[in-house]
């Protein structure tokens, strides 16, 4: 029996309500369910009152047993989730969460090596922007990323041999041995040669297969190498890391070389060792009771995702020199404001544009991280963000215009289906409803409504696991109808 099915599962989704009455529901004793409440609090989960803003699974080891709790997007519904038997279920349920698992963990990865390319010299964990760094299980399944990335810490060693079988060293050669001139030619009866050896025998070689090995032993005991199918390598094996050194000595150990190393991967490595030495395994009872896997921020990798399964085209030329600018007039001379990011509020720029495989059709898609409710129209887009998304076509308009381009112009969110609902369901809403402009060529074109299309994330994560790019021909895009814009037939120039 794997130990971390010993766990009492807790399930949750995104912004619930966590209180002493929910936790009871799920067989908690009101003495926990009051310290596991605090617990969440302190540790920042629960941003407003007793509201979890959070995706993924957190430990706690209570006073009896320990729990595991599990976070679902807000827009799954978990009413018919049994926790007790939640990591035996075989209706779906934990293989659709597990993928959740997954999509958090390849996006928080790919991020992590932008960043680390980025700034090479500072390390970063899964949650330092939002205040949980030191998580013992986010800091071990970078290290085990890194481990089946690059293998085993081992530095490059160069031996000299007179005669050898390497490379010959000629400078070395020449400036230490004396050649056998004949006919005013040199000839060297002995030489040197250079060997380059990889050695993993090294004491911080050592220390990386122990930390590699605890990494392990942790993912295991909490359930989430299983629940990210992630190896666990060393697993049982070597000198246990208590017993192979004082952990001062070895973050002294870990210091020294990181002062002769000048390799990017390693020094980040290097720095994950140090930091999970110091943060899990010196660390307080308190770190020792509580750890997380997840994100505060699932709409990012929501926005993320899709502009990569559906093939976002927005850096691509063709689309280079329309995001428009305020443009201001002071004291009857016309000022415009700097080119800066969009997030300055002086950049006009959608966050996802592409064409068709036809080159026929421009589709301009907002992914909204929204739970909406068409019934009753709560927790959708505001006005706002529908007069965006036609700021957005007016934007494209000259594209549009010299090339005879229909539009697509639609927000993604998620929603959960089963297949037979799948490219069934079609909403769409406009704030200019058959309204028609004049260009400055007068020129008229009609305002297209912003249709929404309702993404399967269970579809859209494999996809993305997959590294499966479908474009906007995606079959999870198909309730989407270009609409033609323009009055007049115009030459395509594409």
């Amino acid at each position: 029996m794997h130990e971390w099915l010993a766990h009492q599962v807790l399930i949750f989704k995104e912004l619930q309500s966590i209180t002493v009455e929910a936790l009871e529901k799920q067989q908690l004793p009101e003495k926990e369910c009051k310290a596991l409440i605090q617990k969440l609090k302190d540790k920042g989960l629960c941003t407003q009152g007793e509201t979890c803003s959070y995706v993924g699974v957190v430990e706690i080891k209570g006073e009896a047993k320990p729990y595991l709790l599990c976070f679902f997007p807000k827009y799954y519904n978990i009413d018919a989730i049994d926790g007790q038997n939640f990591l035996k279920d075989t209706s779906g349920e934990l293989d659709a969460f597990k993928t959740i698992l997954k999509a958090i963990h390849k996006y928080q990865r790919e991020e992590k090596q932008t960043s680390v390319s980025e700034h090479p010299l500072r390390i970063q964990t899964d949650f330092e922007h939002e205040n949980h760094t030191g998580s013992k299980l986010s800091l071990a399944v970078q290290l085990i990323d890194d481990y089946l990335q690059n293998g085993l810490y081992s530095n490059m060693q160069s031996l000299h041999r007179r005669c050898g079988n390497g490379e010959i060293n000629w400078q070395r050669t020449v400036d230490t041995t004396y050649p056998l001139i004949r006919n005013a030619q040199p000839y060297y009866m002995e030489y040197w040669t250079t060997e380059r050896t990889v050695n993993t025998e090294t004491l911080i070689a050592k220390l990386h297969e122990a930390v590699v090995a605890d990494c392990s032993n942790r993912l295991a005991a909490s359930g989430l190498a299983d629940l990210l199918d992630l190896p666990t390598p060393f697993l049982g094996e070597g000198v246990a890391l208590e017993e192979f050194a004082d952990e001062r000595v070895l973050l002294n150990l870990i210091e020294q070389e990181m002062r002769v190393q000048f390799v990017t991967q390693k020094q980040h490595l290097l720095q994950l060792m140090h930091h999970y030495i110091q943060n899990v395994v010196l660390a307080q009872n308190d770190s020792k009771t509580f750890s997380l896997f997840g994100t505060s921020s699932f709409h990012t990798l929501w926005e993320k995702v899709c502009g990569r399964v559906f093939g976002n085209q927005l850096n691509a030329d063709i689309f280079s020199g329309y995001e428009s600018r305020s443009r201001w007039t002071i004291d009857k001379k016309d000022l415009e404001a700097p080119s800066k990011d969009s997030e300055d509020g002086t950049k006009l720029r959608p966050d996802f544009v592409a064409l068709n495989s036809k080159a026929d059709t421009l589709y301009i898609l907002d992914a909204k991280y929204y739970d909406p409710d068409f019934v009753n129209l709560q927790r959708c887009p505001g006005v706002g963000d529908v007069n965006k998304q036609h700021l957005y076509q007016m934007t494209y308009h000259p594209l549009i215009k010299q090339n005879n381009l229909q539009v697509v112009n639609a927000f993604l969110m998620p929603k959960p289906m089963i297949k037979a609902e799948t490219g069934k369901i079609s909403v769409c809403c406009s704030l200019f409803e058959k309204a028609k402009v004049l260009d400055g060529d007068g020129c008229a074109f009609k305002i297209a409504p912003i249709q929404t299309a309702l993404i399967d994330p269970g579809a859209l994560f494999k996809d993305y696991l997959a590294n499966l790019c479908g474009g906007v021909e995606h079959e999870l895009l198909s309730t989407l109808k270009p609409e033609t814009v323009l009055e007049s037939e115009h030459k395509r120039r594409i």
